[in-house]
């Protein structure tokens, strides 16, 4: 079951997000300059990183897959365990012992057209800071106390030229 929005062509889905990076706003940001450059940088450009696939992991892929990012990875070192069901949606039973970055990465690329998220089992320390910097976003979310966890730029990549 792919999702689309409705519009039978995968671009429905988008369709308030380009409103919302496409019109001004009273509560935009000053420096927010609304263009269809910054909804393309989005959608083919912008590379996401999310560190995490549990509780809130799960809940940010799907929303960033649904607001139309559509270069995303997932590192998580953990694997599933019954405990998880409750809260974290994009695992079954039938995910119980395998990797939460495996299967929550096939939950939304089966899902959503155009989406690709790359799992990543691994822990985040295996990796050297040249995959970091090609990354624009990086989550925080780890395992950060609940409300604590947020997004930040990443600081070695240069600004994104909308």
């Amino acid at each position: 079951m792919e999702t689309d929005g409705g519009s039978g062509d995968g671009e429905g889905r988008w369709r308030d997000v380009q409103k919302l990076l496409t019109r001004g706003s009273p509560l935009a940001h000053p420096d927010f300059e609304p263009s269809e450059q910054t909804h393309q940088f989005l959608r083919e450009i912008c590379k996401v990183l999310v560190i995490g696939a549990g509780g809130l992991g799960c809940e940010l892929l799907k929303d960033l897959a649904m607001m139309g990012f559509t270069k995303i990875d997932v590192i998580d070192m953990d694997t599933i365990d019954i405990s998880n069901l409750n809260r974290q949606f994009l695992f079954t039973d039938d995910d119980i012992g395998k990797p939460k970055a495996e299967v929550a990465a096939s939950f939304i690329n089966d899902r959503v057209a155009g989406c690709n998220v790359t799992p990543h089992f691994a822990k985040i320390q295996d990796f050297d800071m040249d995959f970091y910097k090609r990354k624009e976003l990086i989550n925080l979310f780890l395992t950060c106390p609940l409300l604590s966890a947020h997004i930040c730029f990443n600081p070695f990549s240069p600004a994104p030229t909308l």
